[in-house]
């Protein structure tokens, strides 16, 4: 079952969504307009299922403002797609009850004919409590009272959704057959590198509101892909900035949910502008990846907007690849996402990146191959003592690829050989974009 909240500006949605799935997800701001694309979330309560979704504030059209389409739009999206739907108003705005905004709204959702729960938030205590007798004038429904910050209430409201979810078998609804969860893809960059257009592209329509304006995507928007074979969950991140170039708290919560989004991801796509040079921050955000083991590609977006001659691509590989250093295995794609060019190879080579950091080696193979790689190119003596490397295995059940190796001098193995090993084990097992760490032990 899908539940949209909706509502006015500042009603608290956002709020609500974060206590539903009990995390942070969303921003929270006293600002109207802050939630711009819609967010989805899974929210567990007595052994049922069932999943949320957070929209922007229903506005009364700003011919001015370039966003309120699109954020009406994306409204009418999650209703269209909703099964219930959770009507959100403002418990202290007005001693009359229901503001004529949320008329508005009330007259939306009756054409609908689709389940309704109206929520009254902001009941923070017990003296506004009985206000929310002020919005059944309204007829939509059941009414409860609550207060999203504080959880009061909330407990009442969740029982009333799920009695909206069918009673079904084993098999049935919010129950998962899959033993693994599709690998998490967070695509990631500076501002305008082009991460919501790829994200749209992927999924086939607009989830992620696209505008020249720096700073439109805020929140991490999660969306499911599937394509044949593949299933992933993508996530569209804020761009990224330097702390300096920031704006607001709006901007810096941002960046720190896409900053979080890469802790969450399992493989990360850093999207350049193609009509630009790699930066520093690039690099940043990239380093920022590559230190979380994380899985990595590099899709060089706009390449429709660059003249091209027989080895641009090539040249331009090159140079980045001399720029990345020890992340130079990292798959280099060019493509547009506005053409959808290329995006599909994207896809294979994401879920190949997250198969390959799935392996499971047979120990007895490796020793074979990576010994007599050792012995064609031994390590080197270190002040008179011969390093020897005796044995090597794979540890526990990846991600990331990491492996135990036994040596005489655990403490003396140069980042040189280090690194040589690591090219090595990439090479023969073709771990392009997958991160590898090594431990040595003494024996």
């Amino acid at each position: 079952m899908i539940v949209a909240i909706v509502g006015c500006p500042n009603v608290g949605k956002s709020t609500l969504f974060n206590r539903l799935i009990e995390d942070s997800r969303a921003i929270t701001e006293a600002t109207p307009g802050v939630t711009r694309d819609r967010h989805y979330g899974h929210v567990e309560w007595n052994g049922k299922h069932f999943t949320v979704i957070d929209t922007g504030g229903y506005w009364r059209m700003d011919k001015g403002n370039i966003f309120h389409r699109k954020i009406q739009d994306q409204i009418l999206s999650s209703l269209e797609e909703a099964d219930l739907i959770l009507f959100l108003v403002d418990g202290r705005l007005d001693s009359s009850g229901p503001t004529p905004w949320d008329q508005d709204i009330a007259s939306l959702l009756r054409k609908l004919n689709k389940p309704l729960v109206v929520g009254v938030n902001k009941l923070d205590t017990t003296a506004l409590w009985s206000r929310h007798y002020l919005f059944e004038s309204m007829g939509l429904g059941e009414v409860f009272p609550l207060s999203a910050l504080s959880g009061s209430g909330t407990g009442d409201l969740l029982d009333a959704l799920v009695s909206h979810i069918p009673v079904l078998g084993p098999e049935g609804e919010g129950v998962s057959t899959e033993n693994i969860s599709p690998p998490y893809i967070g695509l990631v960059g500076r501002p305008n590198a082009g991460k919501s257009s790829l994200f749209n592209a992927l999924l086939g329509k607009e989830r992620s509101i696209v505008h020249e304006e720096r700073g439109t995507t805020r929140d991490p928007v999660h969306a499911d892909y599937k394509y044949y074979q593949y299933h992933l969950r993508f996530i569209d991140t804020a761009g990224i900035r330097r702390k300096k170039k920031m704006g607001g708290a709006i901007e810096v919560y941002a960046i720190l949910r896409a900053l979080r989004s890469i802790s969450r991801a399992d493989v990360c796509v850093l999207v350049l502008d193609a009509t630009e040079n790699l930066s520093t921050q690039d690099m940043h955000i990239l380093q920022t990846a590559y230190r979380q083991k994380k899985g990595l590609v590099i899709f060089v977006n706009k390449w429709d907007l660059v003249e091209k001659e027989t080895n641009t691509a090539k040249e331009y590989a090159i140079l980045l690849r001399e720029r990345l250093g020890e992340m130079s295995h990292v798959p280099i794609l060019f493509g547009s996402a506005k053409d959808k060019q290329r995006i599909y190879k994207l896809v294979s080579t994401l879920a190949e990146i997250d198969q390959t950091r799935r392996k499971q080696l047979k120990t007895a193979d490796l020793n074979k191959f990576l010994l007599e790689e050792i012995r064609k190119v031994p390590p080197p003596s270190i002040r008179g003592r011969q390093l020897r490397i005796k044995y090597a295995m794979q540890l526990s059940f990846p991600p990331p690829l990491s492996f135990l190796l036994f040596c005489n001098y655990p403490q003396e193995v140069p980042e040189t050989y280090k690194r040589y090993l690591k090219r090595t084990i990439r090479t023969h097992y073709n771990c392009q974009g997958t991160t590898i760490t090594l431990y040595f032990r003494k024996k």
